[in-house]
């Protein structure tokens, strides 16, 4: 008897979390939070592609664009890490359930179905708490990474000049 409550109780927490998270990224489906996202993507993060080599410009040896290839692919490399989708959208997912029971985000749902919850969703009032919290937090650590990454890249850069004076 003590086993079946056991078992009981355990299924119905289980499918507490599983129905949460599936409210959950319904959730952010209608919230079109992903576009929002790349948007904000496309106005904050560094560009990962040099517009024309150095060597070609200034006629540099081809160490130099090697250097430059190895720092835009270090900063790609920051941005999977740092500010990829798929992350921001579990951390998001997990914040909804936190946030709200099962029940709370279903009548969530409901209503950003309903006229009423279009209308809200196609003015972008979007910017609720969470979402900018999250943003913040994301860019704070790319902000940091992007630094390191510069100052490793203009240390080689300088390594490079003094190497290249001293021939």
């Amino acid at each position: 008897m003590k086993q079946r409550v056991i078992f009981l109780l355990l299924a119905v927490l289980l499918s507490k979390t599983s129905l949460a998270e599936a409210h959950s990224e319904r959730l952010i489906d209608l919230l079109d939070i992903e576009s929002t996202w790349n948007e904000y993507l496309s106005l904050v993060t560094v560009n990962n592609k040099p517009l024309q080599s150095h060597s070609e410009k200034l006629d540099y040896p081809d160490e130099l664009d090697y250097l430059e290839v190895k720092h835009y692919e270090n900063l790609e490399a920051i941005n999977k890490k740092y500010l990829n989708w798929e992350d921001i959208r579990t951390y998001l997912a997990i914040s909804y359930e936190q946030l709200y029971s099962p029940d709370e985000l279903e009548a969530l749902i409901v209503f950003f179905e309903s006229p009423v919850g279009r209308k809200w969703l196609s003015s972008k009032n979007q910017n609720h708490d969470l979402i900018k919290e999250e943003i913040n937090e994301r860019f704070s650590e790319y902000s940091d990474a992007v630094r390191k990454e510069s100052s490793r890249y203009k240390t080689e850069l300088e390594k490079f000049a003094d190497e290249t004076i001293n021939e």
